[in-house]
């Protein structure tokens, strides 16, 4: 499975970090909210979605979810293979290029998908 960072945990970013991770793929999710991203790494769940907070428990639990507050430590923390950036920032724009989402499943359905590697 890939590394992949998913900048913005809102519900677009966090409902796909979560299936991300429920799917098997190292997901490192990035937002600009501290409180969000402390009650995100303790389980709580900011939005109504069902199932979700099971979910995010199962991919926390897995080590394979986890989140963090600055968005350039996302897309390098592990690796910087690929990253879903629900929120186009500057960093994404100058590191990493935008590739065909039907490589990682269409996952690029629910914003863009980027490859964050060395250019």
């Amino acid at each position: 499975m890939s590394d992949v960072a998913v900048i913005g945990a809102g519900y677009v970013g966090l409902t796909t970090a979560v299936c991300l991770a429920h799917l098997g793929h190292a997901v490192v999710c990035a937002d600009i909210d501290a409180d969000r991203v402390d009650r995100l790494n303790k389980g709580e769940v900011p939005i109504l979605e069902d199932g979700l907070p099971e979910l995010l428990t199962e991919g926390l639990g897995s080590r394979r979810l986890r989140f963090v507050l600055d968005g350039a430590r996302g897309m390098t923390g592990r690796g910087g293979r690929g990253g879903v950036s629900t929120q186009r920032t500057q960093w994404v724009q100058q590191h990493c290029t935008a590739v065909d989402p039907a490589g990682y499943g269409g996952a690029g359905r629910a914003g863009t998908l980027y490859d964050c590697r060395a250019r």
